[in-house]
């Protein structure tokens, strides 16, 4: 059952996070633009502001004359009423050279702009004080002024630049012009527009935030169910899976991902339990034996040759349940994968001559024959280890389980890239439904638990480590002869 290990005892709230973690880059991303925004209404307002000014002293520019030696203004106030208004005045001043005054705007009155020596033609803007008092923005230009020509001197107009530059009489003066208006109008434009812009964006930023929010309580709602499920869902109770009413197409693969896990930790989990369940009664019997030996030995001390026979016994039953610890040992390692060890070459027909020979007692003592058939290459590359208690198991359980006077047939078969073993015996006690139980742990046919020296161990050992080698294990019952087929790839 999952469990909240927080110290509250609370779940966590996977709306709530992800709400707050959109709505701060909401903020973020409203921030920025805001900035940004702001940046952009300002510049564009004051270039709005500038160039209305530099068209103004463009045109008081295009006034000025120089004729005959003297330099001329034609300049009418009723034209341009801004320059003498008594309310909200604009300014103009004209300098001539090196800032002696040649003219300027009556709503300067007694005061002046202070002279700037100024690059020619070239348009200068700076935020300076009104003679009133007030912020405001001041345009300078110096140029030369135009040059006033006569009807009879039209044809003289048309020199080349250079020319008409050359021409220019040496007495033609440098005149500087500044144009000065109040920029309060302009900063209350930009006030005005940015909080606009602001009220928009946190009317925007709240509405975003409800879509959000909206969002993603619909969005995550799905969530929140199967996280309420996995609180409350116990793994042992076979019916135990997660399902949604309506499964949105994103979480299918991790509902049936999470089902198929469940199956599988129930699984392992009943199979620990059947295993410790069957290591229990497996122990059971040998323990008791030697419990019962030991007491009896005890008893009859005396007698030299029942105290040597009961200490035999109880080494005999100690090796069985060595011998089966060893077993339950083998087959949990054989549960770790085995990529990673190298696989060598095997000679498989040595191998099982060699694994016969080592069962002759056992062989001779049931009257059993053994008989392989080989006349392929012997040759594999596989775990050797392993692959020695495949071949050590499955020709130990056919001799212990074949009928007394019978034979085992080994069938060996290798094609160079694929190879197949089969080992065969008869089993008159063995019924067809018993062949999916060959490989269970510690599972023995009831005529066999009589027999303590087996422990049902060896064939799941040979499917485990089939498994860990990817060779295909299968088995077969016909007319009761019973038969274990081993196959997979030559060279691993």
């Amino acid at each position: 059952m999952v469990q909240d290990t927080s110290s509250t005892g609370k779940k966590p709230s996977i709306k709530k996070t992800t709400v707050s973690s959109s709505i701060s880059g909401i903020l973020i991303i409203s921030i920025i633009a805001l900035v940004i925004s702001n940046e952009f209404i300002t510049q564009w307002l004051t270039r709005t502001y500038d160039e209305n000014l530099i068209a103004k002293v463009n045109l008081l520019q295009t006034i000025m004359e120089y004729d005959s030696g003297s330099l001329e203004f034609d300049f009418a106030d009723e034209f341009m009423p801004e320059y003498s208004r008594p309310k909200d005045p604009e300014y103009f001043q004209i300098w001539i050279n090196n800032g002696v005054i040649f003219e300027k705007s009556h709503s300067m009155g007694d005061l002046e702009f202070e002279f700037r020596k100024l690059p020619l033609d070239q348009h200068h803007i700076f935020n300076s004080k009104l003679p009133d008092g007030r912020a405001g923005r001041v345009v300078y230009i110096s140029f030369y002024p135009q040059i006033d020509i006569n009807d009879d001197e039209e044809s003289e107009k048309k020199l080349a630049p250079e020319q008409e530059i050359i021409s220019r009489p040496e007495s033609l003066p440098i005149a500087t012009i500044a144009i000065a208006k109040e920029r309060l109008s302009l900063d209350d434009v930009i006030a005005i527009a940015n909080s606009i812009l602001f009220g928009s964006s946190l009317i925007l930023v709240f509405i975003l935030t409800g879509i959000v929010w909206w969002s993603v309580k619909k969005g995550l709602k799905p969530l929140d169910e199967l996280q309420d499920q996995i609180e409350v869902l116990d793994f042992k109770q076979d019916n135990a899976y997660l399902a949604l009413d309506r499964e949105p197409q994103e979480l299918h693969t991790l509902i049936n991902r999470f089902n198929r896990m469940l199956d599988s930790v129930r699984e392992g989990f009943k199979r620990e339990q059947q295993f410790s369940s069957d290591v229990a009664h497996e122990l059971k019997t040998p323990i008791s034996e030697i419990r019962t030996i030991s007491e009896v030995a005890l008893l009859n001390n005396t007698d030299d040759n029942n105290y040597t026979h009961s200490l035999k016994e109880i080494k005999d039953v100690s090796v069985q349940m060595g011998d089966l610890v060893n077993q339950l040992l083998a087959l949990a390692r054989s549960e770790v994968q085995k990529d990673g060890l190298k696989r060598t070459q095997l000679d498989v027909e040595q191998l099982i001559q060699n694994t016969v020979h080592a069962h002759k007692s056992d062989m001779l003592e049931r009257d059993v024959e053994v008989t392989l058939t080989n006349n392929c290459d012997p040759y594999i590359y596989t775990l050797s280890l392993e692959f020695s208690q495949i071949v050590n198991n499955l020709i130990s359980n056919a001799i212990r389980y074949c009928p007394q006077g019978s034979s085992v047939s080994i069938i060996w078969k290798n094609t160079g890239e694929k190879f197949s073993l089969v080992v065969s015996n008869i089993a008159q006690n063995l019924q067809g439904e018993d062949l999916k139980y060959m490989f269970k742990r510690l599972w023995k046919k009831d005529l066999a638990r009589s027999d303590v020296r087996h422990s049902g161990i060896g064939l799941s050992l040979v499917k485990a480590y089939c498994e860990a080698l990817d060779y295909t294990v299968n088995t077969q019952l016909k007319d009761e002869q019973f038969s274990i087929s081993i196959s997979g790839f030559s060279h691993g």
